[in-house]
């Protein structure tokens, strides 16, 4: 009879001790935002992107003896992302004047010699056989949470408005080419030519607004609206984006080239259309050249805003190296960032760092959203000591 009340009281106390941690759970959990929640149950049910983010590479614009090199592939590999660099030849005054209009040429030389990296990388990635890349700049930052976080929310938002935008189409034959070719990560990669990942804006009236494709979705990893760049902050107020939320739409006017997703076709095309300014018009820049394709051409882009890519304001880029000066002087207000709209940047000086302990624990950062160190890390008495932006 004792040993039965025992046993009673054990199932009882059992029973509480389960009420208890379980309750205490739920209270977590219900102070988080439901719509944060949703993002981070996609971000699990796709999981976490590849080593080369889902395209079959990515190929960093990158000349031998950069000084932007020694830090990108530290972040690389911190963050756990596999990148190419091809060998980029000397630019020659021979191989610019290839760049430049025979009329009205408005090219810098050091805009020229940065258009010639890009299509050094393009032709790289078309001799490659490769399907599918990204093109990075060697002087971009990116957030730690976009292998695990960023990239597989973005990627979900595209792959659906791209199947929405295809189901809308005029074309009775294109759903049935759109099935009959296997999917990526990134989408059928017949349907798309251009992704913008990187870039500093895609602005545009209002008034094609309405009439954009595009979808919204929950982003943690993001900065609030009042920490973006200016200009970045405007914009989403003006489309309707609150704190902590991110969009894919249809391109409009993308400008800079800091991180595009290409497939082989678009490669081909861009190696055989864009190999120089526009003949009797000039232009600025191989990425200006980009946006007329988007703009004015009929190319197939697509933007992620706010950007997952950035370049970094300390970094000089190659064009300001040759030039001497900014192209187009920056206007950032960072407010303590280190890159403008990359909430935890894996080029900040925290981060800059061999020490094991550290990595790892920066490593386990990276998997939750929510989470970020904006100061040094530092190991005292073996225990990681950290300091949450």
């Amino acid at each position: 009879m004792e040993c039965r009340r025992d046993l009673i009281l054990l199932t009882i106390c059992a029973i509480l001790f389960f009420l208890y941690f379980n309750i205490h759970s739920l209270h977590i959990t219900s102070t988080q935002n439901l719509a944060s929640l949703a993002s981070s149950r996609a971000a699990h049910e796709y999981g976490a992107a590849n080593s080369t983010l889902g395209f079959a590479g990515i190929i960093a614009v990158s000349k031998d003896g950069s000084p932007r090199r020694d830090s990108l592939i530290h972040s690389a590999n911190l963050t756990g992302l596999y990148v190419t660099i091809p060998h980029q030849p000397t630019w020659t005054d021979a191989d610019v004047e290839t760049i430049k209009s025979k009329n009205q040429s408005i090219i810098s030389r050091g805009s020229a010699m940065a258009w010639l990296g890009h299509l050094n990388a393009l032709k790289w990635f078309v001799e490659s056989g490769l399907s599918s890349a990204l093109i990075i700049e060697d002087d971009v930052d990116w957030d730690i949470h976009l292998r695990h976080h960023q990239v597989p929310l973005v990627a979900s938002a595209f792959r659906n408005l791209l199947n929405t935008t295809l189901a809308n189409t005029n074309d009775p034959y294109a759903t049935l080419r759109h099935h009959s070719n296997s999917q990526t990560f990134w989408g059928d990669l017949t349907q798309w030519e251009l992704i913008y990942l990187g870039h500093c804006g895609d602005y545009f009236d209002m008034k094609f607004w309405p009439e954009l494709p595009h979808q919204k979705f929950m982003d943690e990893s993001l900065l609030p609206l009042e920490q973006m760049h200016v200009e970045t902050e405007e914009f989403l107020r003006d489309v309707g984006l609150k704190n902590k939320q991110r969009m894919v739409h249809k391109s409009k006017n993308p400008l800079c080239s800091f991180a595009y997703g290409v497939t082989r076709a678009s490669a081909m095309r861009i190696l055989a259309e864009f190999s120089t300014e526009e003949e009797n018009h000039g232009t600025w820049a191989y990425d200006v050249r980009l946006l007329e394709a988007c703009r004015d051409l009929g190319y197939k882009c697509w933007t992620s805003t706010p950007e997952l890519f950035h370049h970094m304001d300390e970094h000089s880029s190659e064009i300001t190296e040759v030039n001497g000066k900014p192209l187009f002087p920056l206007k950032d207000k960072t407010d303590g960032v280190n890159t403008p709209n990359i909430g935890c940047g894996a080029r900040s000086e925290g981060f800059k760092t061999e020490d094991p302990q550290v990595v790892e624990y920066i490593k386990h950062m990276a998997a939750e959203p929510g989470l970020c160190l904006m100061n040094t890390l530092k190991i005292e008495g073996g225990k990681t000591i950290s300091s949450l932006g």
